[in-house]
C-alpha cells in the first residue's frame, strides 16, 4: 500500500503512514486528491452554545458545555491530520464560554447585594419571644393540670400536619404557634433555629411546669451581638453575647439580666 501524501510504501491494513503520519485512504490511487475535510460537529455545537450564552447575559449554564465541547473538538481536529476542520469555530465557542465564567463572580456578587441573607433583627426576635410567651399563657389556661409547656414542640403541631377536626390540639401538640419553628424537632434539650438564632424553652427545675425559661442565642457571631431570655413574667431581657451562650438560662439567671426597652 502506498501513502498518497509522501509516496512511501506502508504495510497493508495500516491507518497512518509511518513516515509522514498522514491518514491512509483505502482504495485511493496515488496522486488522487484526499477527501475534503469535514467541519467537526462538536466545534459547531460549541459555537452555538457560546452564542446563546452571550445572548442570555453570558449564562454559565450554556457557557460551560461550550467550553467542554470546544476543547474536545480542538483535540479531535488536531488528531484528525486534516480530515476535520473547524478549529477557529471551536476557538470562538471557547472564548464565549470562558467569558460566561468571568461574568459568574459578578452574578453572585450582585445576587448577594440585591438579595442578602439577613439574620433576624431585634424586632423579629422580640416578636417571636412574645408569641412564645402568649402561647405559654394560652397553653396553661387550656391545660391547667399540666401547667406550662415543657418545650417549643409542645406548643406547635405534629410535624407535617395541621391542626383541624381530624387532628385536634392536645397537651402534647397544642397548635398554638406557627410552623416556622415547630417544623423542627426541637425538644427541651434541642434548639429550634430561626433567622440565625437558636430558640429553646425549658421548664424551670425548681418549679417544673409552673415556670419556664425562653433562651435565644445567636448561632454565629455574624447573626448578632446579643442573647435574649424571658420567663413567665413576660419580660424580655438581654445581654451581650460575647461569646454566645452555650447553655439555656435558668429563671434566676434570666431575671438578673437587663430588661429590653421596646421602641
Amino acid at each position: 500500500m502506498v501513502c498518497l501524501t509522501c509516496g512511501a510504501s506502508v504495510p497493508g491494513g495500516s491507518t497512518y503512514c509511518s513516515k509522514c503520519k498522514s491518514p491512509l485512504v483505502p482504495g485511493q490511487s496515488p496522486g488522487s486528491a484526499l477527501p475534503e475535510a469535514q467541519t467537526d460537529g462538536k466545534a459547531v455545537a460549541s459555537l452555538i452554545l457560546g452564542i446563546f450564552s452571550a445572548l442570555f447575559c453570558f449564562n454559565f449554564l450554556l457557557g460551560i458545555p461550550a467550553i467542554i465541547l470546544g476543547h474536545i473538538s480542538r483535540s479531535s481536529i488536531r488528531k484528525s491530520t486534516g480530515r476535520l476542520k473547524g478549529n477557529g469555530i471551536a476557538r470562538t465557542g471557547l472564548i464565549l464560554g470562558y467569558l460566561s465564567l468571568l461574568v459568574l463572580p459578578v452574578f453572585f456578587m450582585m445576587s448577594a447585594i440585591l438579595h442578602p441573607h439577613k439574620p433576624a433583627d431585634e424586632s423579629t426576635i422580640v416578636a417571636t419571644v412574645r408569641g412564645l410567651n402568649t402561647a405559654q399563657t394560652r397553653y396553661r389556661a387550656s391545660y391547667p393540670d399540666v401547667g406550662y409547656a415543657p418545650d417549643i414542640v409542645t406548643l406547635g403541631h405534629r410535624s407535617g400536619s395541621k391542626c383541624d377536626s381530624t387532628s385536634p390540639p392536645t397537651a402534647k401538640r397544642a397548635c398554638l404557634i406557627d410552623d416556622v419553628i415547630t417544623d423542627q424537632d426541637c425538644t427541651g434539650t434541642e434548639s429550634c433555629w430561626k433567622g440565625g438564632y437558636a430558640f429553646i424553652i425549658q421548664a424551670d427545675k425548681q418549679k417544673s411546669q409552673q415556670q419556664y425559661v425562653i433562651t435565644v442565642t445567636p448561632i454565629s457571631p455574624q447573626a448578632g451581638p446579643k442573647n435574649y431570655c424571658s420567663t413567665s413574667d413576660g419580660v424580655i431581657r438581654t445581654e451581650t453575647a460575647s461569646p454566645p451562650r452555650s447553655t439555656p438560662y435558668t429563671a434566676a439567671e434570666c431575671a438578673a439580666l437587663t430588661p429590653l426597652e421596646h421602641p
